[in-house]
């Protein structure tokens, strides 16, 4: 991985670690719509990232199941609406979910980025 590839996916993950503190900030109320928002919020930041040569699709797919198994997610338990829907089933609040969801995304990033996925 090239140096500037590693310090954009620094940079993604100090802009997760932010949206973690504040994320009404970034993706508005915690209510119904707020897992929507979440993932525009994710699919911008995914697009905005290609243009510094760092690709989410590209991340090992065994990483992010590898994460989510050890956050104590089934891998095939996501249904339609995907993992959120298995958390809001379990009794989680939305802030809880978004809380969840980013430390998701942050450890992938985290551990392709030391892999060299990216």
């Amino acid at each position: 991985m090239s140096q500037n590839n590693n310090t954009s996916v620094e940079a993604l993950v100090n802009l997760l670690e932010a949206v973690r503190k504040r994320p009404g900030l970034y993706i508005g109320p915690r209510d119904d719509g707020a897992i929507w928002y979440l993932n525009t919020f994710l699919s911008g930041v995914n697009a905005t990232s290609e243009l510094f040569g760092v690709s989410w699709d590209r991340f090992d797919r065994d990483i992010r199941g590898d994460v989510l198994v050890e956050r104590g997610w089934q891998l095939d338990s996501h249904g339609p609406n995907g993992i959120w829907q298995v958390m809001f089933d379990q009794g989680m609040n939305m802030e809880a979910i978004i809380d969840e969801l980013l430390v998701i995304e942050i450890t992938v990033l985290q551990r392709s980025f030391r892999s060299g996925t990216s």
